[in-house]
């Protein structure tokens, strides 16, 4: 997965359960294969549920909390407070700030490991205040879930970063028509139709792993690209992100 930067269908058949319309940047999805991905999902999900009674612990009193629920619980605070696009950018600020990137590898000494913000083994990305792209996206998830921002308006993207050449993941929220992207690269969120370097191909949230089958036509645009739709196959199989700083 990217680091800083410098600038089964079920046997009916695929449901489509996204429009142009209505999915970020303008994608169309079917539920995806059961496979690796998607049980990492499931895991992140169980770790919020099981942490959710102490984390409303700690939101009723937070001396009694960890140092990192303590930090966590100040961020959901703080954006429970707010609303829109306001809400959205205290999240994205400061769970990047909340969190060092490191690799995988680096921290764990493996391909590819999806942690939530807390866990019961306290080796959540806010209790050793390290991870990757994909455990900021999973924080700022979890913060503005706990904030109040509706499950239909959050989607975790695994992308092709065309800059890069590598997997990256980040977190859309739709802001009314808009949708924002969260990357722990950039302090802003941004407009999905100002990330054109991103290739999305699969879109995480409480329904599970959509597997993008289409997207919205861009200027200049001859398809997607081929490293994208390979590393596609690789995730079906592997469900493993390789790290590139």
């Amino acid at each position: 997965m990217t680091g800083p930067a410098p600038s089964a269908p079920d046997d009916a058949g695929p449901q489509r359960s996204g429009s142009l319309q209505d999915e970020p940047f303008g994608v169309l999805t079917v539920q995806a294969p059961q496979g690796a991905l998607g049980t990492k999902w499931r895991k992140v999900q169980a770790d919020l549920g099981s942490t959710a009674l102490a984390l409303a612990r700690c939101r009723a009193n937070i001396r009694r909390c960890s140092s990192g629920a303590r930090e966590f619980t100040t961020i959901i605070k703080r954006a429970a407070a707010l609303e829109g696009h306001d809400r959205i950018a205290v999240v994205n600020r400061r769970v990047n700030a909340a969190i060092r990137y490191v690799t995988d590898q680096e921290q764990w000494h493996a391909g590819d490991v999806w942690s939530a913000p807390l866990d019961a083994d306290r080796k959540g990305s806010f209790e050793t205040g390290l991870g990757d792209c994909e455990d900021y996206a999973i924080a700022k998830y979890a913060a503005l879930r706990a904030a109040g921002t509706s499950a239909d308006d959050l989607r975790l993207l695994v992308a092709w970063d065309k800059d890069v050449r590598s997997h990256h993941a980040v977190l859309a929220v739709r802001d009314g028509g808009t949708w924002l992207v969260l990357d722990n690269r950039w302090s802003r969120p941004i407009a999905d139709g100002e990330a054109s370097f991103l290739t999305p191909l699969f879109a995480l949230n409480a329904g599970g792993v959509q597997q993008v089958t289409a997207t919205r036509p861009r200027p200049a645009d001859t398809g997607q690209d081929r490293a994208g739709l390979q590393s596609m196959l690789i995730l079906h199989r592997s469900g493993v992100m390789q790290d590139r700083a």
